[in-house]
């Protein structure tokens, strides 16, 4: 998918989502479906969760061509039927609104494949977006990832930003009773999930909430290795030989992330009173990013 904010008004559709559709929650973004020829399609994301829009194209039309209202209408009655179809919201004919007629339904996740290469390309896109400054390690780390992709394996759901930061351990036990925080949940490869969680043993406390220099023997904490053998063994699994490809690839992400922090600190649009000191670890961990792909004969 392709930014879509460029001819999408959000603010206009933001407010007309917020009357017609029940549960809307602002903010929204939008991406452009890559394919089609007909109408343009959107995914549009929320604090409700995602939606997808379709609209008839801008410009002069042919009057019978392009009729999503018809389509919108057609899947409003199939909803009755066993015909599966995802379901609609509203139908908008009011040009003004975003300059077309549109109409919003709900986002299906189906079981596409190539998760990795899909991963790799909208973290490269995300921080492209937001570089304020170059960043080299970046820069080849987008150039490398896409030619080491390791073999596709069983889908799975995957929570998105699995990590320690978003757990809930019980008070007094040493077990985990809530996992929060799944607006990135999709199907795609459980490694890339537990390898991003996994990344705390790769980086110092000082750069971002790690366990690098930790003495786990005293501390009674596993290693990396004893962990990882714990989670291959609990889901049946093999230690992968692609292994440190995900972990490249989660230090490359948080890099991604912390770099859109960055930019937003700098706009002044960042919702966290630290995003100054946040958006500062993104080159550290681009560069140990490199450095790892480096080791494996990059």
């Amino acid at each position: 998918m392709s930014p879509g904010q460029q001819d999408l008004p959000l603010a206009r559709l933001e407010s007309w989502m917020r009357e017609h559709i029940d549960g809307f929650r602002a903010p929204l973004a939008a991406e452009q479906f890559e394919g089609g020829q007909s109408n343009p399609t959107y995914r549009l994301r929320s604090g409700a969760g995602s939606y997808v829009l379709r609209r008839k194209p801008l410009g002069q039309l042919l009057p019978s061509a392009h009729a999503v209202d018809r389509e919108y209408r057609v899947m409003r009655a199939l909803a009755a039927t066993k015909v599966p179809v995802p379901k609609v919201y509203a139908l908008c004919e009011d040009d003004a609104v975003i300059g077309s007629a549109f109409y919003v339904m709900e986002f299906l996740e189906g079981r596409p494949g190539n998760y990795m290469a899909r991963q790799v390309a909208r973290w490269s896109r995300q921080y492209q977006a937001s570089e304020t400054e170059q960043q080299p390690a970046m820069d080849r780390l987008i150039e490398w990832l896409p030619c080491h992709l390791p073999p596709e394996g069983e889908p799975r759901i995957v929570h998105g930003d699995y990590r320690i930061d978003n757990l809930i351990y019980h008070p007094t036990e040493p077990r985990v009773i809530g996992v929060l925080d799944w607006e990135l949940s999709t199907i795609g490869d459980p490694l890339a999930d537990f390898a991003y969680h996994v990344m705390t043993w790769r980086v110092t406390p000082e750069l971002f909430r790690g366990l690098a220099g930790v003495d786990f023997t005293a501390s009674g904490i596993p290693t990396e290795a004893e962990y990882v053998a714990a989670y291959c063994t609990r889901t049946g699994r093999r230690r992968t030989p692609d292994w440190e490809f995900y972990m490249v690839y989660s230090l490359f992400r948080m890099a991604a992330i912390a770099q859109g922090i960055a930019k937003r600190a700098i706009d002044g649009t960042a919702a966290s009173r630290d995003a100054h000191e946040l958006g500062r670890v993104a080159r550290p961990f681009g560069e140990q990013a490199w450095a790892l792909a480096r080791s494996l004969g990059a």
